[in-house]
């Protein structure tokens, strides 16, 4: 079981290419009051393309490509330029974290069989080692492919703070790096 967990990052990092969708719930950010969803672009081993949107407020687009990244916001109203700036976070950042080693899993337990996203998939719950604390995780991946298809982190009170969408495994996925301004 620990060993399945174990495998799904590996599985991804082995694709092409792959998207994940990011669910926030409202506080897991600071000053997110409302809900959000990221959409993630990976192109292995190194291109990512992000879109965060709130509502409909508007949007933060980033893309890395190697140890460069752009980013750029826009409005209904306009949408910006993009940026070149040194300190910006690789989009890499966004993604959840899966665990890379068996003794960051703590009481892993087989929940059976689930449809995530229409496809049948091995649900298992788990609690990870961050630092001192335990955070609480569900993690869904593919029956016969080990890939993840969802993940879930809980917040101390029980609820879903993030819940990850795995898809698109392998489909032809191009991102180059925006010029500024």
């Amino acid at each position: 079981m620990v060993e399945e967990i174990l495998n799904a990052p590996a599985r991804l990092n082995q694709l092409k290419a792959y998207r994940v969708t990011l669910t926030l719930a409202p506080g897991t950010v600071v000053l997110l009051t409302q809900g959000a969803h990221v959409v993630v672009e990976v192109v292995n081993p190194d291109r990512y393309r992000s879109v965060f949107t709130i509502g409909t407020t508007g949007s933060a687009e980033s893309v890395t490509v190697g140890r460069q990244t752009r980013s750029r916001t826009s409005s209904p109203r306009a949408r910006g330029a993009w940026q070149c700036q040194a300190n910006d976070p690789p989009v890499s950042s966004l993604l959840p974290v899966l665990p890379a080693k068996a003794s960051e899993v703590v009481a892993p337990s087989f929940l059976g069989q689930a449809l995530t996203g229409g496809v049948t998939a091995r649900g298992f719950q788990y609690q990870k080692k961050e630092g001192r604390r335990l955070s609480t995780y569900r993690l869904y991946t593919l029956a016969g492919r080990g890939l993840p298809s969802r993940l879930e982190a809980f917040s101390a009170q029980g609820k879903p703070d993030i819940t990850a969408d795995y898809y698109d495994f392998d489909l032809p996925i191009k991102i180059e790096l925006p010029p500024c301004g």
